[in-house]
């Protein structure tokens, strides 16, 4: 009986021993655990952060198209009031070579290019009124659509 309570004895020892043992290896297994979360939520912190920041430039990015887009159209719109203003002064100035160049006996010639730079003005005031004189317009930085291509 003595040997049958030292067996048993010792059986519960080896079981105790490996419940031990296996409390130890669980509890580092856990500490690595808790290592791997707080790595991963230092990651998901740092993807939100870069995430945020790139949101930003992609605003700025939209922005700065926008703006190019308006300064753009701005700048045509103006190259057509120059165009159409050129053309006045052109016939302005060739009325003035005409005028030079014409002797006594030409006034009527002189009236006739003088119509002709009236119905040139005319002309262009026309043109004018039928461009529009705001070419662009935006309300807030937040309203409108780009389209990328």
């Amino acid at each position: 009986m003595k040997a049958a309570e030292g067996e048993i004895n010792k059986m519960a020892s080896k079981d105790m021993n490996f419940a031990l043992t296996s409390k130890i290896r669980i509890g580092q297994m856990m500490i690595k655990v808790r290592g791997v979360n707080a790595n991963m939520e230092s990651t998901v912190e740092k993807l939100g952060a870069i995430s945020q920041q790139t949101e930003q430039d992609v605003r700025v990015a939209i922005t700065s198209l926008q703006f190019q887009d308006r300064a753009t159209q701005i700048i045509a719109h103006v190259l057509n009031r120059i165009d159409s203003l050129e053309g006045i002064m052109d016939s302005i100035l060739s009325m003035r070579l005409a005028q030079s160049n014409m002797g006594t006996n030409s006034l009527n010639e002189f009236s006739q290019h003088l119509n002709q730079i009236r119905q040139t003005i005319v002309e262009a005031t026309e043109l004018i009124a039928k461009a529009k004189h705001n070419p662009v317009s935006q309300t807030s930085m937040g309203v409108g659509d780009i389209d990328l291509f």
